[in-house]
């Protein structure tokens, strides 16, 4: 079973974290990209 991933959120979290790591703003840690849950019937 694989949940929906948010894409968006995820690539603009990545393109944030890109851009501060070119601007030698980057700080090691974990980016929590919270997944929605949809129940099938």
């Amino acid at each position: 079973n694989s949940l929906p991933q948010q894409f968006e959120l995820i690539a603009d979290s990545a393109m944030e974290l890109a851009l501060n790591a070119s601007a030698k703003r980057y700080k090691p840690g974990v980016e929590l990209i919270p997944r929605k849950i949809v129940k099938r019937h």
